[in-house]
Parts: C-alpha cells; sequence; structure tokens
C-alpha cells in the first residue's frame, strides 16, 4: 500500500494519487491553454488567456480542492474568489 500524503476522516491521499491528479490536471489545464493561443494566433487576435493562464488556473483549481479537504470550505471559496479578481483585473 502507498504511503498517505493526506489521512484525515474524510479523506485519503497517498503519493502517487496526488502526483497523478496534479499531472492530469496541468495537462488538462495544458491542453485547453495551447487550444485557445492556437486559435487566437491562427486569428491573428492577441488574447490574454493562452498557455501559462490556463495551467496555473488548472493548479489553481486542483490545489482548491485539496485545501477543501485539508482545512476549511471557506479557504477554497477564498481561492477561488482570488482567481476571480486575478481575471477581471486582467480585464
Amino acid at each position: 500500500m502507498d504511503k498517505l500524503l493526506i489521512d484525515t476522516g474524510t479523506y485519503s491521499l497517498s503519493y502517487g494519487d496526488f502526483l497523478i491528479r496534479l499531472l492530469l490536471s496541468l495537462g488538462i489545464g495544458s491542453i485547453l491553454g495551447l487550444e485557445r493561443q492556437y486559435a487566437a494566433m491562427k486569428e491573428g487576435v492577441q488574447g490574454y488567456f493562452g498557455i501559462r493562464t490556463f495551467t496555473f488556473f488548472a493548479l489553481l483549481g486542483y490545489l482548491s480542492g485539496l485545501v477543501y479537504f485539508l482545512f476549511s470550505p471557506w479557504a477554497s471559496v477564498a481561492i477561488f474568489f482570488g482567481t476571480l479578481l486575478l481575471t477581471a483585473a486582467a480585464y
């Protein structure tokens, strides 16, 4: 059995599961950002959200889910609103 990284009463996560889920969320964010950046380059417009931004937001989403189970749902809500403020400031 894998060593557990997180072991609370309601949630447990091993090192392998953590790494797989982290890489999966980063991969999905990168693919979505790459597609959006390619579409913007193809149309000849300058878009704000590209591969780096989508990867960053995917990482924040994953970490927000972990924070929800580790600390409190309110910490997850704070991360969500912080991300919302970053997006609003970009526009």
